[in-house]
This record gives structure tokens, sequence and C-alpha cells, in this order.
């Protein structure tokens, strides 16, 4: 009869079994695979895969850039604390409403939990205008939380008197912070917020665009705009 290997228990045939190659693949791969880590695109194609997930068993969320473990009851992220540096600029030309999704501000929030997060955003702007940039999150349904923005009053008059821009609104709330291309260099801003999720996990995704008409474009620096987030409960 086969026997196992001593840590992980992959079940190997030994001399003295009758040949069965068919019947002796298919019981070490079984073990393997789930001792392996698997990759998903989400956690539903995850679950879809896994329909009897054993504790100890991890796969990784391409889209959710997380890797997750199950603990015997539930999936969980492998760590309660996420840091993401943007890697590269992206600009826009859109005008509000008309929002983009930015590629690298999000993060994956687990049903009926809070979470707390930080943003440090860099913004240039190539207008003349003041306020031309927006944000808002998209959330899961039934998500609710709210979020504050400081930073830097950014135009002809404010720059050298040292005031600051102050919003505080919800999260899916359209806030314009501002920036002005006349005074050059980069705009720094630092947005926190809490997140109250409900029994409907899912995707937290950053979207913006210009807030005004004016030609030229309105960019999220790559390198200074970092995300940092961390789950309460």
């Amino acid at each position: 009869m086969p026997t196992n290997s001593p840590i992980n228990a992959i079940p190997y045939p030994i001399q003295a079994d009758a040949p069965d190659v068919v019947a002796e693949m298919a019981a070490s791969s079984g073990v393997i695979d789930s001792r392996t880590i698997p990759r998903f695109t989400n956690a539903s194609a995850r679950d879809a895969a896994i329909t009897s997930p054993v504790a100890g068993q991890f796969a990784y969320l391409n889209q959710e850039s997380i890797m997750t473990y199950y603990q015997g009851a539930a999936w969980r992220p492998l760590a309660n604390a996420k840091q993401l540096v943007k890697p590269t600029t992206e600009s826009t030309t859109n005008v509000f409403p008309n929002y983009q999704d930015d590629d690298s501000i999000k993060f994956y929030a687990e049903a009926n939990s809070v979470y707390e997060y930080e943003l440090w955003t860099g913004i240039t702007c190539s207008t003349t205008l003041a306020n031309s940039f927006t944000s808002r999150w998209t959330v899961p349904a039934g998500t609710t939380g709210a979020r504050n923005f400081i930073g830097e009053a950014r135009n002809a008059t404010s720059r050298d008197s040292h005031l600051v821009t102050i919003r505080s609104w919800l999260l899916t709330a359209d806030v314009a912070t501002s920036t002005d291309g006349a005074i050059g260099g980069t705009l720094f801003g630092q947005e926190n917020g809490i997140v109250r999720t409900s029994s409907t996990p899912g995707i937290m995704q950053y979207q913006w665009c210009k807030n005004n008409a004016a030609a030229g474009t309105t960019s999220l620096n790559g390198l200074s705009t970092m995300l940092q987030v961390r789950k309460i409960r």
C-alpha cells in the first residue's frame, strides 16, 4: 500500500504495490493541489475552484492583490495591513463627472469589517485654474464611511500665505482639491478615511478626474502617491 511523505503527507507507492500509474498520480496530485499556492482572478474564482478548503490552505487573488488563507471557517487576508506605492504617473483629460479608475489605488475589503486608511497624494496640473482635481471612492454594496483630505491650498494668492485646503465628506462623495499649474510643482495632500463594510465584500476603488474643462491634463504622480490600509476589526 502507498506510504506518505513525512512533512506534507503526499502519498507515493512502494515496491510491493501493484502497478497503477493513474491511481497513484491521482492520489499524489490531489494532495499536492491542496498544499501549493494557486492563483485566481478574484475571490469568486477561488471559491468556485476550491469548494472544500482545508485549514491552512493558501490562495493568491490577482484582482485584489492579496494572499489569502483558510483558517477553518472562512478565507482571510494574510495580513491586516497593506502598503502600496503607486509605481507610475497617470494623467487624464477626463472632466467631472467622467471619473477614471486609478490603476493602483484600490484594496479588497472583507465583509462585516472595519478599515482605516491613509492616502498620500502628489497631484500636478497643467492648467491655470484652481480646484482641478476631484476624487471619490467606489465601494461594495452597503459599505459606509467617511474621509478627510488636508493639503496645501495651491493658487497664486494663497501659496505664500501657507493656507491649507480641508475637505471632509462621505467615501463616495465628490471631493475637489486645489491645484494650479501657473504656480508649478506638485501639490501634496493627505487623506484619512474609515471604511465599514456590510455583508458584501469587494474592491474599494479610488477614482479621480479633472474638475474643470480647461485645456491640459491633471496627473496623480507615481512614487509620490502611497496608500496604507489597516484592518481594525
